[in-house]
């Protein structure tokens, strides 16, 4: 069964019946987020009235409907999901919510409890991911933080306990309004889902679009399977909603040919790596093969009784490494508004390099996001058509920095090619101007 929900900033309030009315409506709910609590508790209800024992929930989102999603998750984690008879006590349920305590409130357990067990090598593919997490047969929560609120007996007096199975999102933002920004408990980390998988921009440089990373210090690795990847292009170019790159004379030459089609295709692959039981619609599928946004099977698939794994991942990477010559979107283009922003001290949230979090004012000034990491197991990864760009193209630099590696040390990469497994792991790093990947060293980083 599936639900859409169009998003922030499309919310049409019952009763504003004028044209006016609806775009103020609209306006009001994109820049200070007006109507965040009906976004969440729509997914919410429709989940109460729709759930039964052994369901799988999956939830997707892109930007601020990332971070709905996010919260929808967290909303459930914290007070559990009522029964479908209990509709009235919804509102009551988000405000508990929303005064809920988190991992915000507390110091992370050491890194050793929570480093993740799996594959410290620099290296992921698609097809040496990890295994997902054991079912714990659906009998409570991932639970290692103790919720010591009014959230908790809420959650106990009034609720059924369950899991959320897989949390598939495309560059979170942080907070949601442009100019009054609003957040929510259990978005950045959260206990109850079991498998996470965020795509992101590495040159997106609005500061109003600071991403909302996992915090993969609390991460349980025996019950959770995280992963974080990182691709070429700004917001728009990873979620979709950029135009078709175009010529001068406003013809479009790539056709359907887009960065975002990158992490689309990741996405989908780990739909099917993570055995949620989410089905395709097999014509839309078909049409997206047709329009080389997803790739095609071998033509001998059929006759070596199916499409292998690893064969799968090398077509995919044959349309990435086409789509990933597309231009990046102009995100401010002859928008004042995001240039005035840029240089206006608007609050925002933000993390410094422990992961605390707090606001700041101080304008970001078009500045590159950074990438943090805390652990040099965290499972925080950078897409290989991102390298083979850099080694085809002098000219691009991607725009975010990576912080917490040492001397000698490189990000992990996702989606590698089996003949480049063996070079990576005994440590050569497949990139020929390693001064293009901006990383501040330090001695005494997790990567030593």
């Amino acid at each position: 069964m599936v639900y859409y929900q169009p998003g922030i900033g499309t919310y049409a309030p019952p009763g504003l019946l004028t044209t006016v009315g609806l775009k103020i409506a609209e306006k009001a709910d994109e820049a200070v987020a007006w109507y965040l609590y009906q976004h969440v508790i729509d997914g919410y209800k429709f989940l109460m009235q729709t759930y039964q024992a052994g369901d799988s929930i999956s939830i997707f989102g892109f930007s601020r409907g990332a971070f709905t999603a996010r919260a929808l998750a967290g909303m459930i984690h914290s007070v559990g999901l009522l029964p479908s008879h209990n509709v009235e006590q919804i509102p009551f349920a988000y405000e508990v919510y929303k005064r809920a305590k988190d991992t915000n409130n507390v110091k992370p357990p050491s890194k050793d409890a929570v480093a993740p067990k799996h594959d410290t090598n620099n290296t992921a593919s698609s097809f040496t991911a990890l295994s997902p997490p054991e079912s714990d047969n659906g009998n409570g929560n991932i639970e290692d933080v103790t919720e010591l609120d009014e959230a908790s007996e809420f959650k106990k007096t009034f609720s059924l306990n369950v899991d959320v199975d897989f949390v598939g999102v495309w560059d979170t933002v942080a907070s949601v309004g442009s100019f009054w920004p609003r957040t929510l408990p259990w978005i950045d980390y959260n206990p109850s889902i079991r498998t996470f998988r965020q795509a992101l921009a590495l040159d997106e440089h609005r500061g109003s679009f600071i991403p909302s990373v996992w915090d993969h210090r609390w991460t349980v690795p025996e019950k959770q399977d995280v992963r974080e990847v990182w691709f070429r292009g700004e917001h728009s170019d990873i979620g979709g909603g950029a135009p078709p790159e175009s010529n001068e004379e406003g013809e479009t030459p790539y056709g359907t040919s887009m960065l975002s089609n990158i992490p689309l295709r990741w996405m989908i692959r780990q739909i099917f790596e993570c055995q949620t039981g989410i089905l395709l619609d097999p014509e839309a599928v078909q049409d997206l093969r047709e329009a080389d946004i997803l790739e095609k099977p071998p033509q001998d698939s059929e006759k070596n009784g199916g499409w292998d794994w690893v064969r799968r991942v090398e077509e995919s990477i044959k349309l990435d490494q086409n789509d990933v010559e597309r231009r990046l979107y102009d995100s401010f283009g002859f928008n004042p508004v995001w240039h005035a922003l840029e240089y206006f001290p608007v609050a925002k949230p933000c993390k410094n390099k422990n992961f605390e979090p707090r606001m700041t004012r101080v304008p970001n000034a078009r500045a590159g996001r950074s990438i943090y990491r805390t652990s040099a197991n965290d499972p925080i990864f950078l897409h290989s058509s991102v390298l083979a760009y850099l080694n085809s193209k002098n000219h691009y630099k991607p725009r975010a920095k990576w912080h917490g590696y040492g001397n000698a040390d490189w990000p992990r990469i996702e989606d590698v090619l089996a003949n480049q497994i063996d070079a990576i792991k005994q440590g050569t790093f497949p990139l020929q101007d390693k001064t293009k990947l901006e990383i501040e060293r330090d001695e005494d980083a997790v990567g030593g």
